[in-house]
Parts: C-alpha cells; structure tokens; sequence
C-alpha cells in the first residue's frame, strides 16, 4: 500500500497514505514497514520520499517529505540519527551548544550510548574526541 502510494503512482505521491502510516502506527511497526518498501523496488524508502516529494510546490509538502525523512532515520537507527545531530551540531561555524547539551540531557538514559557507537563508527573518532577539541581552550 506505501509503494503504490509513492512509487507507484505516476505523478507525486498520495500523502494521505503516508499521514495514516506515520501517524497509527508504532515505532517497531514503521521499522518493519520501511524494512519491508526497501525490497519492493529500485529506491530504499528515504530515497522514494525524497523523490516523490522532490517537486513539491507548496510547503506542506516539502516539510511533510523533511518530516518523513526524519522520522524514517530515526526509527531505522536512533543511535546513527543522534550522532548525526551532533556531528552537524558541531561543524561549519561555531558550535551549536544548545543543540548538544539538549542530545545529552534528553538521551543520556535513552540511547545515548548507541549514538556514542554510532558516532565513532560512522566519523572516525570518538564523540569524546569532539567535545574535547570543541570545548577545550
């Protein structure tokens, strides 16, 4: 039903399904749902979303194809989804503290660790390592 509702239409995309999905349905249950699109076709899930909503005009599209996006990476993997916040937290100019400490504050006790993990294995140091070198004098 998410596949004829996106890639298998002609032109856009039927956000009506997308909305009931999204919105009815468990964190476990959309996993399992993206899992399940990303062997129907040629595109994975977060690929289609970009693509469909690509020529979006107005903007509950495009910030409803943002929503989707984001909410598919973080129900696929939290932990790579954080360490992506703090990656982009802490890059081009000046550091978002505020971004950061609310990460820590809100995930310590939640999936901090694995978005430590993830961190380390996606960026090649450790998240240590970049606080350090942002925080230090």
């Amino acid at each position: 039903r998410l596949y004829d509702a996106g890639e298998g239409q002609l032109f856009g995309a039927d956000e009506g399904v997308y909305m009931e999905l999204f919105t009815q349905r468990s964190w476990q249950q959309l996993r399992a749902i993206i899992q399940a699109f990303d062997g129907l076709g040629d595109r994975d899930f977060v690929s289609s979303i970009k693509h469909q909503f690509a020529k979006a005009t107005d903007l509950f599209s495009g910030n409803f194809a943002r929503a989707l996006v984001m909410i598919a990476q973080f129900v696929l993997n939290p932990g790579k989804y954080w360490a992506e916040k703090l990656k982009d937290a802490a890059s081009g100019m000046g550091t978002d503290d505020d971004v950061i400490f609310r990460i820590f504050a809100t995930r310590a006790e939640i999936d901090l660790g694995e978005a430590i993990i993830q961190y380390g294995q996606h960026y090649g140091k450790t998240l240590r390592g970049m606080i350090k070198s942002e925080y230090s004098d």
